[in-house]
């Protein structure tokens, strides 16, 4: 039998998660690493599941990793809270609500979010991941965004399964990366949408909370 992470979406709430992985980590041998092959999140529950699959170490380490940054979190490390930042993003989206709605390089929102983005980049080892498949370790990873331009929701993997479809849901491997977290956690119209090919992705929660199908 194999056991999945699965993870769901709940912006500050996933912080709970946390405490749960913990206590897991607690019931199993100290030296233990990942116990979970599968692993899937949606939105800031995405964001928890690669940090767990996304680091080397035992599991205690890395969960302890995650309570850190949970622990510490303040706004500004998620967003800009600076008054020029946001006055600036709160006119451009004033502007977009007569235009288009996207600007030619980079998605409108009430919020910059590029402080999330560096601290993704301390919380996810991505080539990690890539390692650990290679290995046996893990056999699949992913985050589940959806797709603004189809409506459906679009789960990207990192494992040896092939690209797969099914109604209203799309599977694509590909090379996990921090757009791709930056896609499943975009709150709409508070965080700007992430441009992933051609297409623009947001807050996977939105069609799927719990991401189950991915697993399985």
């Amino acid at each position: 039998m194999t056991t999945a992470l699965v993870l769901s979406g709940g912006g500050a709430r996933a912080a709970y998660q946390v405490g749960v992985l913990k206590a897991v980590a607690e019931l199993l041998p100290r030296r233990t690493h990942n116990p979970f092959p599968i692993v899937c999140g949606t939105s800031a529950g995405a964001i928890n599941a690669l940090a767990v699959a996304g680091r080397p170490g035992f599991l205690r380490q890395r969960v302890s990793k995650l309570e850190n940054i949970w622990g510490t979190l303040r706004a500004e490390n998620v967003y800009r809270t600076d008054l020029p930042g946001v006055i600036r993003n709160t006119s451009c989206l004033i502007w977009s609500l007569f235009h288009s709605g996207y600007s030619k390089h980079r998605a409108l929102a009430l919020l910059d979010n590029s402080p999330l983005r560096e601290l993704l980049k301390q919380l996810v080892r991505f080539r990690y991941i890539d390692e650990a498949i290679a290995r046996g370790e893990l056999t699949a990873v992913s985050a589940t965004a959806m797709d603004y331009g189809t409506g459906r929701s679009v789960t990207f993997f990192q494992g040896r399964h092939d690209t797969w479809e099914r109604s209203r849901r799309l599977g694509i491997r590909c090379g996990l990366t921090i757009d791709h977290l930056l896609a499943s956690s975009a709150i709409p119209t508070i965080f700007p949408a992430t441009s992933i090919d051609d297409s623009y992705y947001g807050d996977g929660a939105v069609r799927q909370l719990k991401p189950l199908s991915p697993a399985l």
